[in-house]
């Protein structure tokens, strides 16, 4: 039989039995009416109706016959009923009598000799008939009250001690058959949350020694044992891909910084940095330097981010750095870069600055290809701000043909590019926006346009463990 019928077995059966007590002591005292009732009656009133008809009317003897008896009977039955002082005292009948002025009969339980000397300690209960003749009972007690009263509370607190024995069988059966198989598998789990990485978990783990595995929550031990020991291999599974991925994007991370040129000589007028939120950087930057004493440069942000987005930009780079060396033209480097990425990687663009900084001239060139404005400083302080030009690249084939370049003389000042992340990044709930950003820019200035980059991306502001977005930063313009 399995656990779950014998359990429903034994807690039925409880329940039954709680069912029935208080129904078994009503039947009982019901019971003990009726016999009190029908012994009253069988013992006391044999009787019939007084034949009217024959010279003696008490040659016949009376005798029961139905519960719809005469009125006499209904009458003697009801005064006898109101003498007894308890319902537990069934009484014995002692002797009855009729008394008349013409004739007597006795009937009782002795000899009617005796009659006379037992009435004298009984309790007697007289009824008038219909034919002014008397009626006489005398009766006692058959048990006393307190005997009855003390069996009446025996049987009861025999009951009542069969019925906490069976609660208690039940209370012990549920602890052994339900909440202790369950609390094993409850442990047995917790402990495999505890200890995944090298618990091998078994059936008996979860079960215990001393429950039945076949039954139902044998069963079920051993469909969760089935389930997590398919759970934990899954899991090593997943960690050892993640830890594979993690390498991988970390190789992919070096392999993107060393893609990234770095400014190694101090002197020289440009400044850059990358730091990506997560994994692999959206964001890039390059600058080639040209024979003719001009510095090529960009500095770009990928819509996305991960691995599609460091596709798009090293394709975007490979077309930078190819257009460079063959027109050097920035506008069909704009336009190269632009179809390339529209007719390849539909559904993602590029903003960008795509410029040329002559390092004889202090002069910068550059299209604002959807980026965000670039910051002009001044010596004096002068704040001058640039904003985009034409929609992002990879929108459409073919940009704007109002794609207009800007030109800025850097020889009394400082221009600032950057990407989204750093107007973006939050303080006290607010964006610091391009103010915000000014306020960084200005309290970072060194004779270095690689140390002004440096002190910018150190502010605690933009620590990378906060970063919620890549950041890319350039600074280009000698400081007398």
């Amino acid at each position: 039989m399995g656990f779950f019928k014998k359990f429903i077995l034994v807690r039925y059966t409880i329940l039954l039995v709680a069912f029935l007590l208080p129904l078994v002591m009503f039947v009982a005292y019901s019971y003990y009416q009726y016999r009190l009732n029908s012994i009253t009656d069988e013992l006391v009133f044999r009787i019939t109706s007084i034949n009217d008809n024959t010279d003696n009317r008490y040659s016949e003897e009376w005798r029961w016959r139905h519960m719809n008896a005469e009125k006499d009977r209904k009458k003697l039955a009801s005064d006898l009923r109101n003498e007894l002082k308890y319902l537990s005292a069934i009484p014995f009948i002692i002797c009855a009598e009729f008394e008349e002025p013409i004739s007597k009969r006795i009937f009782g339980a002795w000899p009617v000799p005796q009659c006379s000397i037992i009435k004298k300690e009984s309790t007697k209960v007289s009824s008038k008939l219909k034919n002014n003749s008397v009626f006489n009972l005398y009766y006692d007690h058959f048990y006393p009250s307190k005997i009855v009263n003390e069996e009446i509370v025996t049987i009861a607190f025999i009951i009542s001690s069969i019925f906490l024995f069976l609660l208690s069988i039940l209370i012990l059966a549920n602890y052994l058959i339900i909440s202790r198989p369950v609390k094993m598998i409850i442990n047995a789990i917790n402990d495999y949350n505890k200890n995944h990485s090298d618990f091998n978990i078994k059936t008996k783990d979860m079960l215990g020694k001393t429950h039945n595995k076949e039954d139902e929550f044998g069963r079920i031990a051993q469909s969760m044992t089935s389930h997590v020991s398919a759970s934990e291999k899954y899991l090593k599974e997943i960690k050892s891909q993640r830890a594979q991925m993690v390498r991988d994007l970390d190789d992919a991370r070096k392999l993107q910084d060393h893609i990234l040129p770095k400014v190694k000589d101090s002197s020289f007028p440009l400044g850059v940095m990358n730091k990506a939120a997560k994994g692999l950087s959206g964001d890039f930057y390059d600058f080639i330097h040209s024979d003719e004493g001009d510095c090529f440069f960009i500095l770009a942000d990928v819509s996305g981010k991960g691995v599609q987005a460091s596709v798009v930009m090293v394709y975007a780079l490979s077309i930078f750095r190819q257009e460079v060396m063959n027109s050097k033209d920035l506008k069909e480097i704009v336009k190269k870069i632009n179809y390339g990425i529209a007719t390849n990687f539909q559904g993602l663009f590029i903003t960008a600055i795509v410029g040329s900084f002559n390092t004889v001239s202090k002069k910068v060139d550059f299209f604002n290809v959807g980026h965000n404005p670039p910051i002009y400083l001044s010596e004096k302080g002068d704040v001058e701000l640039f904003s985009a030009s034409s929609v992002p690249i990879g929108i459409m084939e073919e940009l704007d043909s109002n794609l207009t370049k800007e030109e800025k003389d850097l020889s009394n000042g400082r221009i600032f590019f950057y990407t989204d992340g750093f107007p973006e990044t939050i303080v006290n709930g607010k964006e610091i926006g391009e103010e915000g950003l000014i306020k960084k820019i200005k309290n970072s200035i060194t004779s270095s346009a690689q140390e002004t980059t440096n002190n910018v991306m150190k502010q605690e502001i933009f620590n990378p463990e906060k970063l919620a977005d890549d950041m890319t930063f350039m600074t280009l313009g000698p400081l007398k």
